[in-house]
């Protein structure tokens, strides 16, 4: 199809000027544009962070588990995440490349994404600056970049996800792989790149219940499975399921089995 354009970096002499160069805290590395259909899966990482937008059109963000993409969306993946897009029909999609140390403390490990189709003339912008302007034109395309990136954490923060039953199955696949672990709703809202608040509000609307009590439901279920199922004592499957003292497990697993964790062990065992 026609009106492909490849990810390439952007030359330093866009920044040359009397304003010192490239911003150290957030800068624009690399822009690109895809216009047609996509079917292979060559899956990437790229060493900066990458800014998606699609202009018109639907597909699929290829990686760990989908993402859908369609007209509107923007997409923040972080550095060295394997990715790639995939569309059936036309698709219109812009990249952009960006780093700086402004994102040294935002801790997301996939890729965010949120409906905000009032990002795509800025990230227009962006691609006709990068593709077509001269020197100096690149303190304006920092500029820009700090711009969307204000509007898309605005609009993330506002719940506008893109998918927000994707981000609770991300954080229900997490809780339920890493149980054991010490789990908090501080360092899942890093992991995933929201707000305590947001993902508060957001997990108990999808699912009825908080992520400290799903946590909990999970870790007392697969207790149950051991106390039954194997001779362990309970104070080493306490540790197995992430509780450090087994005098508080037990409360714990009264309170949600409503029977103290030796009554569930089969006699004789």
């Amino acid at each position: 199809m026609v009106g492909y354009n490849t990810l390439h970096a952007l030359p330093d002499s866009l920044w040359e000027g009397p304003l010192a160069g490239r911003s150290q805290e957030l800068t624009v590395c690399g822009i690109g544009r895809f216009r047609g259909i996509r079917l292979s899966d060559s899956r990437r990482a790229h060493d900066n962070w990458e800014l998606t937008c699609v202009i018109s059109g639907k597909g699929r963000l290829l990686c760990e588990h989908e993402l859908d993409m369609s007209g509107g969306l923007v997409c923040v993946t972080p550095p060295l995440y394997l990715h790639d897009e995939w569309a059936s029909t036309p698709m219109d999609t812009i990249w952009v490349e960006f780093n700086g140390t402004r994102l040294g403390k935002w801790d997301i490990r996939h890729p965010v994404g949120v409906q905000a189709p009032e990002l795509a003339p800025l990230v227009e912008q962006i691609w006709m600056v990068g593709e077509h302007g001269g020197p100096g034109t690149g303190f304006e395309l920092d500029g820009l970049i700090e711009a969307v990136l204000g509007r898309f954490l605005r609009a993330l923060e506002s719940g506008a996800h893109a998918s927000e039953g994707y981000l609770v199955e991300e954080v229900v696949r997490h809780i339920t792989a890493h149980f054991a672990e010490p789990i908090s709703v501080a360092n899942l809202a890093r992991r995933f790149g929201c707000s305590e608040g947001h993902l508060h509000r957001l997990f108990k609307r999808r699912t009825g219940q908080t992520p400290n009590a799903f946590l909990t439901r999970v870790r007392i279920q697969q207790a149950m499975y051991w106390i039954r199922e194997t001779t362990l004592p309970i104070n080493q499957v306490a540790e197995s399921v992430g509780y450090d003292d087994p005098f508080y497990f037990s409360r714990v697993f009264r309170k949600v089995a409503g029977m103290p964790p030796s009554d569930l062990r089969p006699k004789g065992a």
